[in-house]
């Protein structure tokens, strides 16, 4: 609050000694008989007016007061000239009666007047001088010309020191004076020290000084709460509340004032408990004292509304605000910084509301305001650019909003230093901008610094600091830093609880994020429960909680899927599908983000089908929702290529990983796990489509980026390491490859447990490693094995069983087992039909694996028929992709598949021209099986 007298009572008085009550009508006689005896103007009179004018001042008769003040002024004028030391009494005389009156800009001319009156009657290093210049500079912090106060403050503490010596208690009251001035312009640090030398002289001093202890400790308390000190302004406060109380009474207006400031501080640090019976009972008590027009009445409204603002409660605080911006531009008028401040808040108070229209033009008057009256460079100013930036960012205006946040910061810094709590709002801000503008590497510093500040500010265990941890942790996810995310979450959690205890919906919010850290690290069981127990805490919340079933459901269902759990999967991807369609509408982006999850799970358990469907209908939202490089069109389009993929249209598939791969690159940098996923897929395509070089480079890529930037022990290490072991089967290295294997499936049986579908592909890949290096035990144990998980995991009329079962029928026809071999194999190719239909590739695989096995017990034409069958599908497959590539690659995809496998033996054996192919001669490695 502005308002302060100062407090050490060594200025001269500007009135005479109190008369009695009496005295206004000998002094009133007294004018009128001079007036008779001497005339209108005599000098004389001036005396008696002055003691008119105090004793109406006193009674509140200011107009009164006023005009027995300028009669006397004139008349003083007239007789001594318009530069006398008693015309600079009269001047100062009327000013003090026009603050009174709230005449604020009629007033500062006259101190002006005075200034340059002192000046040249006693010289510009004058006791008299340097006393007004306080006067002066009091009335411009009044009128918030924060700047043009500030050299009056110092040039006064110049004088006193010179005049009386830096520890003399005249000293202390300019320091009091420049330290208030200092704590309006912003400059917390210098004007902490200059209260804190202030309080020090006035505690030690030996002459008696009423109120001046109490005085200083209020306004280094204030100083202190802007700091964000509260720990040591609680106490000075508490302090000054005290000695208030004892000395002026319950019901004084300083008590009230008292009460103000200290309100807001609690408020401040989210202690609404203690706040709001404070603010409250200094509203009341202003309330008894001034009329409904009185700046310290506003004062009172304004503290209250932000408190009403910070409850929720909109409607009373818009009341407040309003109540108590009508009286500051009354009193004020309408371009002062506490109109600004009201200005400020109020529209703060319409944007919690979300009604931007009526914000904006609110910020910017306020902004307007405090640029003209405090200066560019003032902590308000970037409190304005702040909230504006809120709002532009609210209305789609990100680059703008960025500007006013990167302005706001350089104001805090020099105002503030660089890591003071109230520029955690801020960076805050800057970081959601960053991130919208997907400017990652950029956000993690700004966050980092977040972490910083509130660790310092509120201490390590605060909750502030648990959601620094959180918002840091979720960046580093988005980065793909999920080793460094997780003990982020972890703290963050610890926090919460030992808040909270462990059944509260905020423990349930960090659960929620460990446990999608936990996901993407790789660790399903630990995700699993973490998110099991959060879905508990919320559905038995009694709080509501908007959202917060269907998101951690979605979360729970990701996990189920990483896990193979798809029949417990199933049902929370349709309950949460159903709900976003229900609550969002069925075009909303979250509907997209749920079908490609959804569609990944059922085209894992080989319903292409239904995922193809799906993927389509995600891709179609997000084109319709985003711009060509959003991350969250590159998850569309990498599903449906892996869609494509899945049924063999390698073709269409690898230019929708490309047109990913471009966007994830863009988004996230080269080397984020997402780009070396799209990377594999990639490599995949190529390698069935005989692009064997190009594929070894994509998977080389993709396998030293997961290296790098996930857990050693992550699935998807493993996934790399599965491709690298094939690139060095078909390089020839066959024990490169059986290392490479074995550490795959040492991690994934440690990470997902021995009957996930992805420790079934490398066992099932493993025992072809180990078929051809002729250790058919080994083989024989993993091809079983894989068999096994396959069933419990896929299902029994799954793709990947059928594939598994033409495996296991190759073991059985060597150990003399034919007709369970053959039962075997016509169930691969009943699987294989049903579930991929007849034109994919992997049904020719089974219909030349039992076209060799009858053909090699004799039966040649039920063998031949299936060779027919099994070109017209092979053909089916280069017709799908040939049109795709260059005549390059056409001619490579032709002679790494035009050779013994599918095209030339069943040709041959189809005319006769050569014996059908052996059984085993026809065993081969179908990529990615």
């Amino acid at each position: 609050m502005i308002f302060s007298a100062l407090l050490l009572g060594y200025i001269p008085a500007i009135f005479f000694q109190e008369p009695e009550e009496t005295e206004l009508e000998v002094a009133q006689r007294k004018v009128v008989e001079l007036e008779a005896e001497l005339g209108p103007d005599h000098i004389d009179l001036a005396e008696h007016l002055d003691v008119v004018m105090w004793v109406y001042s006193q009674q509140g008769s200011l107009a009164k007061a006023a005009e027995a003040c300028q009669r006397a002024l004139s008349i003083r004028e007239e007789a001594l000239g318009s530069e006398h030391p008693e015309v600079g009494q009269s001047l100062r005389n009327l000013a003090t009666i026009l603050n009174s009156q709230n005449h604020f800009s009629e007033a500062r001319p006259v101190r002006e007047r005075v200034l340059k009156i002192c000046e040249k009657v006693f010289g510009p290093e004058h006791e008299n001088v340097a006393i007004v210049l306080v006067e002066l500079g009091t009335l411009l912090r009044t009128l918030g010309h924060y700047s043009e106060a500030l050299p009056l403050f110092e040039r006064s503490l110049a004088i006193t020191e010179k005049i009386y010596g830096q520890g003399h208690a005249k000293v202390a009251n300019s320091l009091f004076a420049l330290g208030e001035a200092l704590d309006d312009a912003g400059h917390y640090f210098k004007a902490r020290s200059k209260l804190e030398l202030a309080l020090e002289i006035v505690e030690s001093s030996k002459e008696p000084l009423p109120g001046a202890v109490t005085m200083i400790s209020f306004a280094l308390a204030g100083v202190l709460k802007n700091q964000g000190a509260y720990a040591e302004a609680r106490p000075l406060y508490e302090h000054v509340l005290g000695s208030r109380e004892e000395e002026l009474g319950h019901e004084h207006t300083f008590v009230a004032w008292t009460l103000n400031e200290f309100g807001e501080m609690l408020r401040e640090q989210g202690l609404f408990d203690e706040a709001i019976p404070i603010l409250e009972r200094a509203l009341e008590i202003d309330r008894k004292h001034f009329e409904s027009d009185h700046p310290y009445l506003a004062e009172s409204f304004f503290s209250l509304a932000l408190m009403r603002t910070a409850q929720g409660n909109y409607p009373e605080a818009q009341t407040l605000f309003e109540q108590a911006l009508e009286i500051r531009e009354n009193v004020f008028g309408l371009e002062h910084p506490l109109v600004a401040d009201v200005l400020h808040y109020l529209a703060v108070n319409y944007e919690r509301q979300e009604k931007y229209d009526k914000a904006l033009p609110l910020f910017d008057s306020s902004l307007e305001i405090r640029e003209k009256i405090l200066g560019s460079d003032h902590p308000d100013v970037a409190e304005s650019l702040n909230i504006q930036a809120v709002v532009l960012y609210s209305d789609g205006k990100i680059s703008e909003a960025r500007i006013a946040l990167e302005r706001a910061l350089k104001i805090q810094e020099r105002a503030l230093g660089s890591e003071h709590q109230r520029m955690i709002g801020s960076l805050e801000a800057l970081a959601t901008v960053l991130e919208t503008q997907r400017d990652y590497a950029e956000t993690r510093p700004v966050l980092e610094r977040v972490l910083k500040i509130c660790e310092q500010a509120f201490g390590p265990e605060h909750e502030n600091v648990s959601v620094a941890l959180l918002n840091l942790g979720t960046l580093l996810r988005t980065l793909g830093h999920y080793s460094e995310a997780l003990p982020l979450f972890e703290r963050s959690l610890a926090i919460t609880e030992k808040i909270y205890g462990q059944g509260h919906a905020k423990v349930a919010n960090s659960l929620f994020a460990l446990g999608e850290a936990l996901d993407d690290a790789g660790h399903y069981f630990k995700a699993r429960s973490k998110l099991e127990l959060a879905l508990e805490i919320v559905e038995s919340s009694k709080e509501p909680l908007p959202g917060a079933v269907t998101m951690i459901s979605f979360a729970l269902a990701g996990v189920l899927k990483n896990q193979g759990a798809y029949a417990e999967a199933r049902p929370l991807y349709e309950h949460v599908l159903g709900s976003r369609e229900e609550e969002l509408g069925h075009e909303h982006t979250f509907v997209a983000w749920t079908l490609n999850e959804f569609g990944e799970m059922l085209q894992e358990q080989g319903l292409y089908v239904e995922s193809q469907q799906m993927f389509q209908r995600a891709l179609k939202i997000d084109k319709a929702s985003f711009e060509g490089d959003h991350p969250y069109l590159a998850e569309s389009l990498f599903s449906l290529a892996l869609a494509h993929k899945a049924q063999a249209d390698y073709s269409a598939a690898r230019p929708l990983l490309e047109e990913a791969l471009g966007i994830r690159e863009n988004a996230f940098g080269p080397e984020h796990p997402l780009v070396a996923d799209t990377l594999h897929h990639i490599g995949m395509c190529c390698e069935n489509l005989g692009l064997y070089e190009e594929a070894d480079v994509f998977f080389a890529r993709a396998l030293r980026i997961r290296e790098s930037t996930l857990n050693p022990e992550h699935p998807d290490v493993a996934e790399s390491l599965n491709i690298q072991a094939l690139v060095f089967y078909y390089g020839g290295s066959f024990e490169k490859s059986r290392a490479a294997y074995k550490r795959a499936l040492d991690i994934q049986e440690k990470s997902l447990g021995p009957n996930h579908q992805a420790v079934a592909e490398t066992l099932h890949n493993y025992a072809k490693l180990c078929w051809r290096l002729d250790l058919i035990e080994d083989a024989d144990d993993f091809f079983g094995r894989s068999l096994k998980v396959r069933e419990k995991t896929l299902g029994s009329e799954h793709p990947s069983v059928a594939v598994s079962l033409s495996i296991r029928a190759l073991i059985l026809n060597l150990q003399g087992h034919n007709v369970k071999a053959q039962n075997f194999l016509e169930r691969a190719l009943r699987i294989s039909e049903n579930s991929l239909g007849k034109g994919h590739p992997i049904v020719a695989i089974s219909f030349n694996n039992l076209a060799g096995f009858l053909a090699e017990q004799g039966s040649f034409e039920k063998a031949r028929g299936l060779y027919h069958q099994a070109l017209r599908t092979s053909l089916r497959e280069l017709s799908l992709n040939l049109g795709g590539l260059t005549e390059t690659d056409r001619f490579q995809m032709l002679r790494e598949r035009g050779g013994p496998e599918n095209l030339l033996l069943t040709v041959a054996a189809l005319r006769g021209e050569i014996p059908p192919p052996s059984f085993h001669d026809l065993f081969r490695e179908h990529p990615g099986d």
